[in-house]
């Protein structure tokens, strides 16, 4: 296997995870951070994938392992319900983006069909950023 093919699947993945998660990771306050740390399933200690228990799995499956305790940091205050919506729904993006990742195409023929079907989790991945800093200017206007 080529090594830029092992990069894209191993270190593309890692960073494609962090650009999608970033703009909702940045919004948080110190102790909604803190407290998403411990919630399963939401992110490890280096940042670049879910916790033990859900990685993997993508969609509303996981979603119903992270949700509950999540919206437990919102009952006692430790996170916000728009926080909370907000990494959850970009952990999801994130995580389908990276594992698009993993399966970096072999042969660059294929790259196309890859790019066709990693895309429009771009797309939702950039909007979810477009609407971060627009958040940001209406706030410092």
């Amino acid at each position: 296997m080529a090594y830029n093919v092992r990069y894209f699947r191993d270190q593309g993945a890692k960073f494609a995870f962090l650009t999608a998660v970033m703009p909702a990771v940045v919004s948080l306050s110190e102790e909604e951070i803190d407290f998403l740390f411990t919630v399963p399933g939401i992110i490890t200690a280096d940042g670049t994938e879910p916790q033990s228990g859900v990685r993997g799995e993508v969609g509303p499956r996981r979603e119903q392992k992270v949700a509950p305790r999540a919206a437990q940091g919102d009952r006692h205050r430790q996170a916000a319900p728009d926080s909370v919506t907000a990494i959850i729904r970009a952990g999801l993006t994130a995580t389908m983006i990276r594992k698009k990742y993993e399966e970096y195409p072999d042969h660059p023929m294929a790259f196309g069909g890859w790019k066709d079907r990693v895309d429009p989790q771009w797309v939702k991945a950039d909007q979810a950023r477009h609407d971060f800093f627009e958040k940001l200017l209406r706030e410092w206007t």
